[in-house]
């Protein structure tokens, strides 16, 4: 319950049983208190009780966010991808590396839960998204801080141009260093989350590799 600015409430501190509280008939001064609380300070009581909730930002779907930035967000597809990937991992380890010996069944275990684990973090960790800070930026002329940023027309976020930001149709969100938009991972690729890509992307090879390899090998 929201109050009015200068709205006067009265809260029991230390709160007693009733026979506690009195004290020959009469309740003790110390045990209650008049608390005066602006609109301002009940706003950002609420603003900071609602900083965890799921919410969306663009087609992004934000997971952990701080004070300060965005740490962790989702595409809306993203649980069922990370679905089809840990499938199509256990079927690679059920049937490909049934027949083999345990150090070569143990390896590509391995090689599985590192691509499973990398390919889920760059889809998590957030891509770029411009700064909390950015959205509220009023833009003067003799701000020199200022010149090296813009509002985008789309998204109305104010980006930082030094940092090739590109608006994502997709995503319906502007991405610091924005690479390409990956479908595979329903998420853009961008200065966060493109190394954690690229290696992903690497171990996927490997693990293709090396199924291939064991295939053969034992037939």
């Amino acid at each position: 319950m929201s109050l009015k600015a200068n709205e006067i409430s009265l809260t029991k501190n230390n709160f007693l049983e009733n026979s506690q509280l009195k004290q020959g008939g009469v309740s003790k001064p110390s045990d209650i208190s008049i608390t005066i609380q602006s609109s301002d300070n009940i706003q950002q009581i609420e603003n900071n009780r609602k900083k965890f909730f799921f919410k969306k930002i663009g087609k992004l779907i934000i997971l952990y966010e701080t004070e300060n930035e965005i740490i962790y967000v989702m595409g809306p597809l993203f649980p069922i991808l990370f679905l089809v990937d840990i499938t199509v991992n256990i079927l690679i380890y059920k049937f490909v590396f049934n027949n083999i010996t345990m150090i070569f069944k143990t390896l590509g275990g391995l090689i599985n839960i590192v691509q499973v684990g990398l390919m889920t973090y760059s889809s998590i960790i957030n891509p770029g998204l411009p700064l909390k800070q950015y959205n509220t930026m009023i833009y003067e002329d003799e701000n020199k801080n200022a010149q090296n940023f813009r509002q985008c027309k789309d998204c109305k976020f104010w980006i930082n141009t030094d940092e090739n930001t590109i608006h994502c149709r997709k995503c319906k969100i502007c991405i610091e260093g924005y690479d390409h938009h990956c479908n595979c991972m329903n998420i853009c690729i961008g200065k966060n989350n493109i190394k954690y890509f690229y290696i992903s992307m690497l171990t996927t090879f490997v693990l293709i590799i090396y199924a291939i390899l064991i295939t053969l090998s034992y037939k």
